[in-house]
């Protein structure tokens, strides 16, 4: 049975009767994994018809369209965006793949030689290694013991309480401040008034007592009529 290979962006598994794009799966007839392989084995070449029967149908009597169905059926499945026909028909002469073919085989087979070499490497060269470990591990203790820094929560262990940020603080401060101020200004306002109400009770009562005919006229009307005049108070 022929390897699984892989051309353009499809994975063939003949042993499954498969073909593989993106994940999405698709399983086709015998014969026609059958010719797919046989075009793969050609790598490029032209396959005569005749070539193709011998080794799909193996010396059965068919008819042409056995055939022809087969190689419709191959250019159906293979499409995919790079590459609309896989399979190109070369007039009296047969058919071939346009796309190269890669073997997985090749590749599983190139990736056990790397495995066996560098197993055997190893094996021969074990003692040398395990030498050279003994002699380099010792010094770098050494040297991570002697350029070993402690980490800041060695020394200052971490604070479990809520940390809150400088603009934060800034900002309760700026709020503090301003209430103050304000604060600060309501008393200074309640002082001038509370004085400038004292001094003009006072005022009030000399106007009175020099005047005593004026009792029944308000404040606004002794300074309209100039009855009144600060300096002539006290």
């Amino acid at each position: 049975m022929i390897k699984d290979f892989q051309i353009g962006e499809w994975l063939v598994q003949p042993s499954t009767k498969t073909i593989t794009r993106l994940g999405i799966e698709i399983e086709i007839e015998p014969k026609t994994m059958l010719l797919l392989c046989a075009l793969a084995e050609a790598e490029g070449k032209v396959v005569s018809r005749q070539a193709l029967f011998d080794k799909v149908w193996d010396n059965q009597i068919v008819s042409d369209n056995a055939l022809n169905t087969c190689i419709s059926s191959i250019r159906h499945h293979l499409k995919d965006e790079q590459n609309n026909q896989y399979i190109k028909t070369r007039p009296k002469l047969g058919y071939q793949l346009t796309v190269p073919v890669v073997w997985l085989v090749t590749q599983q087979k190139n990736l056990k030689q790397e495995h066996s070499f560098l197993a055997s490497f190893l094996k021969r060269y074990w003692p040398f290694f395990l030498i050279l470990v003994l002699i380099i591990l010792p010094g770098y203790h050494y040297v991570i013991e002697k350029n070993t820094i402690l980490p800041p929560f060695a020394t200052e262990p971490k604070s479990t309480e809520p940390q809150t940020t400088n603009i934060g603080h800034q900002s309760r401060a700026h709020v503090v401040e301003i209430m103050k101020q304000l604060q600060n200004n309501l008393q200074l306002t309640k002082n001038t008034y509370l004085a400038q109400r004292n001094k003009r009770n006072e005022l009030v009562k000399k106007l009175l007592e020099r005047f005593p005919g004026s009792r029944n006229l308000s404040w606004n009307t002794l300074f309209l009529t100039g009855k009144y005049r600060s300096s002539e108070v006290g």
